[in-house]
Order: C-alpha cells, then structure tokens, then sequence
C-alpha cells in the first residue's frame, strides 16, 4: 500500500470523500505551482528591471566624467561590472552607426 493511501485509510474517509480530498490536494498543488510560476516570473522582470537601471546610471556616470572607481563604488557593483557595461554600451552604439 502506498504511502498516501495508508495516510488517507488512517483519516477514515468515504470513498467518496477521499476522491474529493485527493482532488482537493491537488488542486492545491496546481495553485502552488502557479503561484510559484508567477513568482519566477516577476522575480524575472524585477530583475531586468534593476539591470536597466544600473546600466543607465553607469552610463550616466561615465559620460558626465565620473571615474569608472567611483561609478563602481557608488552603485555597489565591480570595476569589472562598469567595464562590461560601458563595453556593451560601446558595441550597441557602433553596431547602430552601421545599419
């Protein structure tokens, strides 16, 4: 007997009853699943949302002359991440001068 139907057999349930609790279960268990998804998903966009920004203020940053240390320091993310960025920045803009 598997574990959830000694579980079920230990609740005293109809017949009845326990196809309307197992179909209770897993109902839930596709709105946990959902939920879950829709999370994920949000998580996702927050997520590009806050990349954005941070590539705007770098941007920003480095274009009004802040060094790139500094950029760094006040936005909490690498050198590395600034050079990166500012690197991305560089090709977007040299791949829309040549269309």
């Amino acid at each position: 007997m598997t574990e959830a139907k000694k579980k079920l057999d230990e609740m005293n349930l109809t017949e009845e009853e326990r196809v309307a609790y197992i179909a209770y279960l897993k109902n839930l268990r596709n709105i946990s699943s959902e939920q879950h998804t829709k999370m994920a998903d949000a998580k996702v966009l927050i997520d590009k949302g806050r990349d954005g920004r941070e590539k705007e203020a770098v941007i920003g940053f480095y274009e009004n002359g802040i060094p790139i240390f500094t950029i760094a320091n006040s936005l909490k993310i690498s050198e590395d991440r600034v050079r990166q960025i500012l690197e991305e920045e560089k090709k977007k803009k040299g791949n829309g001068r040549q269309s």
